[in-house]
């Protein structure tokens, strides 16, 4: 899978009509890394570090905060705030 396009997010921060398409491939994009790791786990700052070089925080913040939810509702992978953990599978994070 390819890199992250930085204008999906900003897309996504802005609520354009390609918010969809743009919070999909991020999502794919998680769960393609969160899958390929040990354990099943990533942290959160290895994608915000990703957004964080096109984007603002706060548009990487509501980026991330749409993608955790749609993804959520999807069941495409699961997120801990407490541990700032996305998971997948098995791994140990909530």
């Amino acid at each position: 899978m390819g890199a992250y396009s930085p204008r999906a997010g900003r897309k996504i921060a802005s609520g354009s009509s390609a918010s969809i398409c743009s919070a999909l491939y991020l999502a794919a994009h998680i769960r393609h890394v969160v899958n390929e790791r040990e354990g099943h786990l990533a942290p959160r700052v290895r994608f915000e570090s990703e957004l964080e070089d096109h984007l603002n925080p706060s548009d990487t913040e509501k980026t991330l905060r749409a993608v955790i939810g749609w993804a959520r509702y999807a069941e495409l992978f699961t997120y801990d705030d407490q541990t700032r953990t996305f998971k997948t599978g098995n791994g140990s994070a909530r």
